[in-house]
């Protein structure tokens, strides 16, 4: 019996360490594809493009824009970084995490990551035209009246 919980116990503490270096890899994972996709996503620029309107409209000093940005990103930056290891751990195994390092730092992954942006707001620009928001309150229209 003595032999049975010693062994058990030794398996238990292998499994433990073993359990802790996968979760010690999964971590260093996915600190590398979050400062990989946050890197490029050159948040500072981000927040200046999008901001920039409110200057121009003299809702903001073009002197206090650089660092109402910096403070927003203070605080933005490390909650996003947050969410985003959740969500990766949520949906991706180690080995995955590994392969999405791979492609994020190959030459067509940056390049990916760099123009993702631009797509995301090329998007949003198509959905927010009067013309598509007419064509989406008619199709709107179409379901909530027929029931």
């Amino acid at each position: 019996m003595k032999k049975i919980l010693i062994s058990m116990m030794l398996l238990m503490s292998v499994a433990s360490v073993y359990a802790q270096t996968e979760n010690d890899e999964m971590s260093k994972e996915i600190n590398q594809a979050i400062e990989a996709s946050i890197g490029t996503l050159n948040f500072s620029e981000l927040m200046t493009t999008q901001m920039q309107p409110l200057v121009e409209q003299g809702v903001i000093k073009a002197e206090k824009l650089q660092p109402l940005i910096k403070d927003v990103e203070a605080w933005m930056v490390p909650l996003l970084k947050e969410k985003m290891a959740a969500l990766y751990r949520q949906h991706f195994t180690l080995e995955e995490m590994k392969q999405v390092n791979a492609y994020i730092s190959s030459p067509i992954g940056q390049k990916f990551m760099k123009l993702t942006p631009k797509f995301s707001a090329a998007g949003m620009e198509i959905v927010t035209t009067p013309e598509a928001q007419k064509k989406i309150q008619e199709i709107l229209m179409r379901y909530l009246g027929t029931e």
